[in-house]
């Protein structure tokens, strides 16, 4: 039995509970790069910089990577794995995609 954090009941880390942790945290890092990954390739291409775009272009290979599981997700019938990896990643990109182009005119 494993201790976790300040508490004095004991919790038991399991394979289950690792995975749920670990899709929790990472879900929040694609909902973040589906917002800012449009951006970065954008300011990788208009500025030449190719950290830029190859951390952009990570960022949407990692959200198109959690959009085909959650439809995959809903072919299992798990509509809040769907929502959480598809819906809301497409609707953030769209978002991103806005907000990278508006960049895009200021940099000009």
């Amino acid at each position: 039995m494993v201790y976790v954090g300040m508490t004095s009941v004991p919790k038991e880390i399991t394979v289950n509970n690792l995975a749920s942790f670990l899709h929790t945290k990472g879900i929040g890092i694609i909902w973040i790069g589906a917002v800012f990954g449009p951006v970065l390739v954008v300011l990788g291409v208009a500025e030449e910089k190719a950290i830029h775009l190859m951390l952009g272009i990570g960022l949407l290979l990692l959200v198109l990577w959690s959009i085909i599981e959650g439809f995959k997700a809903l072919r299992y019938h798990s509509k809040s794995k769907f929502i959480a990896s598809a819906f809301v990643p497409i609707v953030s990109i769209a978002v991103g995609t806005v907000f990278a182009l508006i960049q895009l005119t200021k940099l000009n």
